[in-house]
C-alpha cells in the first residue's frame, strides 16, 4: 500500500495551545512564595523556554524541526527535516485521534542517550497538514501496517 507524505506546515493551534501552556506556568510561578526576583527570573525562563518551542514545534523556524512524514519501499516510517530524514520505530502508547496525533517514538540505528531517554514526541494537528493526508495517516496509523511496528519496551 502505498500512503502519501504527510508534510507539515506551520500550526496556529499548536502555537495557541503552546502559548496558553507557557502563560499558565508564568502565572503559577507568581504564586509561589518567592522572592519577586526570583520570580522574575523564573518567569523569564519559562517565557524563553515557550517562546523557543512555539519557533521550532509550532511555526518549523528551526532547521532542525521535524518537516513530515513518509514511507519507504520496506514500509518504515521516515521522519525528515531539511538536511536530513531518520527512520523511527513508534511506541505502544502513541495517541491517534480525530482531532490530533501524538507520535511517541524512537530513532532506529542510534544510541540510546545516557543522560535522557531515547523516545521522542511528535505532535501533528489538523491545521499543519493537507486534510486527506492527515486522514490518510491516521488510518494507516491505527488499522496498518504500522501495528506492525510498534514496540512496547522502554
Amino acid at each position: 500500500m502505498t500512503i502519501s507524505p504527510l508534510r507539515l506546515r506551520p500550526s496556529r493551534y499548536l502555537a495557541v495551545i503552546l502559548l496558553l501552556i507557557g502563560l499558565g506556568g508564568v502565572i503559577s510561578v507568581w504564586f509561589l512564595p518567592l522572592f519577586w526576583g526570583a520570580q522574575s527570573l523564573l518567569s523569564l525562563g519559562i517565557i524563553g523556554i515557550t517562546w523557543d518551542a512555539i519557533g521550532k514545534y509550532a511555526l518549523l523556524k528551526s532547521p532542525d524541526a521535524w518537516r513530515g512524514l513518509r514511507l519507504n519501499s520496506q514500509q518504515q516510517i521516515l521522519l525528515f527535516n531539511q538536511h536530513h530524514e531518520r527512520a523511527i520505530r513508534l511506541h505502544a502508547d502513541s495517541v491517534v485521534t480525530l482531532h490530533f496525533v501524538l507520535l511517541r517514538f524512537q530513532f532506529i540505528h542510534s544510541p540510546k542517550p545516557k543522560w535522557s531517554s531515547s523516545w521522542r514526541h511528535l505532535i501533528i494537528l489538523p491545521d499543519a497538514c493537507d486534510a486527506d493526508v492527515f486522514r490518510e495517516w491516521r488510518v494507516w496509523l491505527l488499522w496498518g501496517i504500522a501495528q506492525e511496528q510498534i514496540v512496547i519496551e522502554d
